[in-house]
């Protein structure tokens, strides 16, 4: 029969229910666990299945001590965001900690990790956060062209009172526009068509 040993003390350890690890948590009563209670260690189990064995209940990763529990914690915390919004996948995500790490891929697991290298997964984390950010702001900003705006001419020199309302001195009357309407008043008299043409028209003439 298969047996864990405790990652400290080297002794078996025992496997036991979600009752005695979280007494507070009913709703973990029925999970299992590896446990050593002299050096106060435990870790998760893999229900058994095709991949993970019919019938053994195979941990989740060492046993750890309050110290590594906490370790793998704040590991978690600077690492699980990096996929879970979706920066890149699972796999990628712990294809590039492996390489950070130095690490063959298949021994990549917080889960396996003690607090030392925990404490590099939050400096890899950390640095790789830093690294986005810095090659965010300094990258060159692009300019967008701006369209043509067939509400105003450069020609024609529009005053814009709104993103609707515009104006225009002509032959010292103003002639007030609104673009969204397609019409225009002058003198007392509202217009509907092509203002622009309306306007070098008038003043070709020289109309008064």
């Amino acid at each position: 029969m298969k047996s864990v040993k405790c990652d400290y003390c080297k002794g078996p350890a025992e496997l036991v229910t979600g009752k005695e690890i979280y007494p507070h948590r009913p709703d973990l009563s029925s999970k299992r666990f590896w446990s050593c209670k002299p050096c106060e260690a435990y870790v998760g189990c893999h229900q058994p299945n095709e991949k993970h064995d019919h019938k053994f209940w195979s941990p989740l990763g060492r046993l750890a001590n309050g110290k590594l529990r906490r370790a793998k914690g704040r590991a978690h915390l600077s690492f699980d965001p990096i996929w879970k919004d979706r920066k890149m996948s699972r796999k990628e995500a712990y294809r590039w900690l492996a390489e950070s790490l130095g690490i063959p891929s298949e021994r990549c697991h917080i889960g396996m990790f003690d607090v030392e290298q925990c404490e590099q997964v939050i400096k890899a984390c950390g640095e790789w956060r830093r690294n986005k950010v810095k090659s965010l702001t300094s990258a060159p900003r692009t300019t967008k062209r701006r369209k043509k705006n067939s509400h105003s001419s450069r020609a024609v020199n529009f005053i814009k009172y709104t993103d609707y309302h515009f104006g225009y001195h002509l032959l010292h009357d103003k002639l007030e526009w609104w673009p969204t309407k397609n019409k225009w008043r002058w003198r007392n008299r509202t217009y509907s068509g092509n203002v622009h043409g309306f306007i070098k028209n008038i003043e070709s003439k020289g109309m008064q």
